[in-house]
């Protein structure tokens, strides 16, 4: 194994895992919040590693939300991963097949956004090396968040929870330079939701997953509208 290709890996993803340790730690906050055991948190973070997911998850079951509809909610969210993974795949032939299920595991969209800007130097030794790192430090500092979370000042608490959402808007804000499609689909998702939750016709949890549904399908149809239009 190619140890310099590892450190090459390691070092492209350091952000990312500076990034990481905030929002796992308030991630442990709010599962110490929502009466869930340390030891379940921690394997939540390990076990399961979905960012967003897991906090819209410990949030659905504080709310009641059954399990199917959490569950389904879940994949939803994450079905961009499969997308995210199929354009590696096309990419680059330099993975070992036998490493394909543990780098598929932990991929996130800001792993997925390193490889893809060097997919010259992607391999199974760079693939790991990137991915490693973060999943270990989000893992790590989901107890320690739980632990000492609430020793903080709580303007650090608040800084902790906003971290996720600085963390998509950096993930988003390249997309809309590209390309206005990406800020088109981002409104449409939000005021989507926003309309079902405060109208209150759609049962707790459901109102996530038909805003998914509902925003990715008007979505689609506009940008294929404005694509026959160019």
């Amino acid at each position: 194994m190619n140890s310099s290709k590892i450190k090459e890996g390691i070092k492209f993803s350091t952000p990312i895992m500076m990034g990481y340790i905030p929002i796992s730690m308030a991630f442990g906050l709010l599962c110490k919040g929502q009466n869930i055991s340390m030891l379940d948190a921690t394997l939540f973070s390990f076990v399961f590693y979905s960012g967003a997911a897991q906090f819209m998850a410990v949030q659905l079951l504080a709310a009641g939300v059954g399990m199917f509809s959490i569950v389904l909610s879940v994949f939803l969210l994450n079905l961009r991963l499969f997308i995210m993974s199929t354009s590696l795949g096309i990419h680059t032939q330099r993975i070992n097949p036998k490493a394909l299920p543990v780098v598929g595991f932990m991929l996130t969209d800001e792993a997925f956004s390193v490889m893809s800007f060097n997919k010259d130097k992607l391999d199974t030794e760079f693939a790991l090396g990137v991915e490693f790192g973060p999943f270990l430090a989000w893992g790590i500092f989901t107890p320690v968040g739980y632990l000492i979370g609430e020793l903080m000042p709580k303007a650090v608490q608040t800084s902790l929870e906003v971290g996720l959402t600085a963390m998509f808007i950096a993930l988003v804000v390249p997309s809309i330079k590209k390309s206005d499609n990406g800020l088109i689909v981002s409104l449409i998702g939000v005021l989507t939701y926003v309309v079902i939750f405060y109208l209150k016709f759609i049962p707790s949890g459901w109102d996530i997953i038909i805003a998914i549904l509902l925003s990715s399908f008007i979505g689609l149809k506009i940008i294929m509208k404005r694509g026959r239009h160019v």
